[in-house]
């Protein structure tokens, strides 16, 4: 088991620097009240994918899990972060294999998961990070 810890705040109060996403981390405005479209937007979420970040500078400006196709996205990610919606928690732990914070982490010693609600557990397995506990795989289509 893995200790965890909800940076979430660290990570809001400390998004520095050039580019339109760290404007939009600082200037988007918290999701106190969900409206239909956050609501489904926060229901997308709590569907089993790969929710975790590797150790990256402004995290929530550039993860992979964060910053969507489109710019709404990344503001809807951001709203509901600032709302306490969504919590990004810290495991101490190396990532998962094939996770997408295996892909991102420089140092290979901690990484980031996205948990819907209102706390961080205070410990986890690093494997149940990745996909909630659920690992999802594409079918492949018979011919």
């Amino acid at each position: 088991m893995a200790r965890v810890e909800d940076v979430t705040g660290y990570l809001i109060r400390n998004t520095s620097g050039p580019g339109d996403y760290v404007k939009r981390v600082q200037q988007t405005k918290p999701a106190f009240r969900l409206t239909p479209s956050l609501e489904a937007f926060l229901e997308k979420l709590r569907a089993p994918s790969d929710k975790t970040i590797g150790r990256i500078s402004n995290t929530l400006a550039y993860a992979r899990a964060i910053t969507g196709s489109k710019p709404s996205y990344h503001t809807n990610m951001i709203r509901l972060i600032k709302g306490g919606n969504i919590q990004v928690c810290e495991v101490a732990a190396p990532p998962p294999a094939g996770s997408n914070a295996h892909r991102e982490t420089p140092y290979n010693d901690r990484f980031y998961f996205l948990k819907v609600g209102h706390a961080c557990p205070t410990e986890i397995e690093p494997s149940a990070a990745t996909f909630q506990g659920v690992r999802s795989k594409r079918k492949r289509r018979r011919r």
